[in-house]
């Protein structure tokens, strides 16, 4: 299923639709304008790396000069930056080594095998760093087991949340279908809305 299919799939109304493609696009774009901006230069290789760019004045002002000045969004790029320049920067705890924030989505990816087809799930962070996890286990505090979840799915969509009993986590596990790196980025600022702002006191699955 596409961004667009999976986003539809996910809003009962007309409005939930319009904030969450709203989202997905303001993201797309930004993802344009990353590719443009100056790279970043680290003053020490320290985790999270985010806090340790020598140049984010430098990066902040052309951001600004593109009409965006939210911090936030100043270090989701510079993030997104960073992530793209040290792929294989190790995690050594729950934050991310990147942006230092928890992964809010859980990627399932079938890998076709010689007689079989096998899956692999990958915990991902809003930057797009990404690292092993097992299923059903909290992307925050560790906590394993299915029963330690709140698990939410809406009639028809693929996209299931899962709240953390342990710690209240919020994430989001779907199905990786082939989605390029921009769309899925999109799509996962446009499920972090989700997880933020819309009740999840429906679709109870378990």
């Amino acid at each position: 299923m596409k961004a667009n299919g999976i986003l539809r799939s996910l809003c009962a109304d007309k409005e939930c639709l319009e904030s969450l493609t709203n989202v997905y696009e303001a993201f797309t774009l930004l993802e344009e304008i990353i590719e443009s901006l100056p790279a970043p230069r680290l003053s020490k290789k320290e985790e999270p790396l985010i806090d340790n760019v020598a140049n984010r004045e430098e990066i902040k002002a052309v951001l600004s000069s593109q009409g965006i000045s939210d911090e936030s969004l100043v270090s989701y790029a510079i993030s997104r930056q960073l992530q793209g320049l040290y792929p294989d920067q190790p995690w050594t705890g729950s934050s991310c080594p990147i942006c230092g924030q928890k992964p809010t989505l859980i990627l399932v990816r079938e890998k076709p095998e010689l007689t079989y087809v096998s899956r692999e799930t990958k915990a991902r962070c809003i930057c797009g760093h990404e690292k092993d996890i097992e299923p059903y286990t909290c992307p925050s505090c560790g906590r394993q087991g299915r029963g330690n979840f709140e698990v939410y799915v809406a009639p028809g969509s693929s996209v299931r949340v899962y709240v953390c009993k342990n710690c209240g986590h919020r994430f989001a596990e779907i199905q990786d279908t082939g989605l390029g790196e921009k769309e899925l980025q999109a799509l996962h600022g446009a499920i972090r809305l989700l997880l933020r702002e819309v009740e999840l006191s429906s679709h109870e699955t378990g």
